[in-house]
């Protein structure tokens, strides 16, 4: 009979959040959750949970930009699947799950991903604007950012197609 996830070794973060908590809460009298625990905890894992799920799909859709835009780095990703993973994608799971070091023969892939996210960053940030404090556009104009957010959206301006053609 199989053992369950914890015997295992697999653990969910809220599995780790509780027991941490539970540990530390054994010289209380009581075990009971507390109201701000649960506040703070529900509010980290809904947080944990959309910034994986939204930078993923961000990125992923960029990726698939990056095919439809240049149709030669979807047939040379496809080419390299097929010779590691082989024809079709059937048993491409059960073939990765078994030998997950197939993925680290997958430079090309690697390199379409890193690119990916150099031009296209799936994390940005905003910022209070300050006194004094400008943002200058391509024209030189300059605009106060006082009073205002500033967002921040680091992205590269210039695609290295010299980055997808070295890789092995």
């Amino acid at each position: 009979m199989a053992g369950n996830r914890w015997e295992m070794g697999g653990k969910s973060i809220v599995d780790l959040v509780l027991t941490a908590y539970l540990t530390e809460a054994a010289d209380r009298k009581t075990r009971a959750i507390d109201n701000e625990f649960k506040y703070f905890t529900m509010n980290q894992v809904k947080l944990f949970l959309f910034s994986g799920h939204d930078t993923t799909s961000s990125t992923v859709c960029y990726i698939f930009y990056v095919f439809a835009t240049q149709p030669a780095v979807l047939a040379r990703l496809r080419a390299e699947h097929d010779s590691i993973l082989g024809l079709g994608d059937s048993k491409t799971a059960a073939l990765v799950q078994s030998n997950p070091f197939l993925l680290s023969q997958l430079p090309f892939t690697s390199a379409v991903i890193k690119e990916t996210l150099r031009l296209y960053p799936a994390v940005s940030s905003t910022r209070a604007g300050e006194p004094g404090f400008n943002v200058t556009d391509n024209q030189g104009r300059r605009y106060p950012t006082d009073d205002f957010l500033v967002w921040g959206q680091p992205t590269a301006n210039t695609p290295r197609p010299e980055v997808l053609a070295s890789a092995r």
